[in-house]
């Protein structure tokens, strides 16, 4: 079962907790939100490789003669608080208000069963069994996080 936390930008750090609530906004409308995800999650103390260290590039998968490829948004190695067992992959996602409400009331599991998809998938090509999907509100700011396994 997914457990859900939510990031405070008001201080400037971002802390993963346990609850299904996501009350802070943080001003970055405009922004880049896998680098910003992975700096807000490096400051409160998680450690993401977001690039592959064999390639410099941002992680890949590639399957199927190359006819599938799809790109990690990161992979976090250590300190997620609730999950001390990494890696997990990262995958961040945008949202409108109408689908960030849905996703907040439902987890992402049944808001957007597509994401769930997408990370299954990376996960099996990169040999992952985890996976950390940290949403942004395009409307608001707000922040949702969920782990998967």
């Amino acid at each position: 079962m997914p457990s859900a936390g939510h990031a405070n930008g008001n201080s400037g750090t971002v802390s993963v907790g346990h609850t299904r609530q996501s009350n802070s906004t943080v001003g970055c409308s405009g922004c880049s939100i896998p680098g910003m995800s992975v700096a807000w999650l490096q400051a409160a103390g998680v450690e993401v490789a977001a690039v592959d260290p064999e390639t410099g590039e941002q992680w890949e998968v590639v399957s199927l003669d190359g006819h599938f490829k799809g790109h990690l948004d990161g992979i976090i190695t250590a300190g997620l608080k609730e999950a001390p067992k990494p890696p997990h992959l990262l995958e961040c996602k945008t949202h409108n208000a109408k689908s960030f409400e849905q996703l907040r009331k439902h987890g992402v599991a049944v808001a957007k069963p597509e994401h769930i998809a997408q990370m299954q998938v990376y996960m099996h090509l990169r040999g992952l069994t985890r996976a950390f999907y940290l949403a942004k509100n395009k409307d608001t700011d707000e922040l949702w996080s969920e782990r998967i396994e």
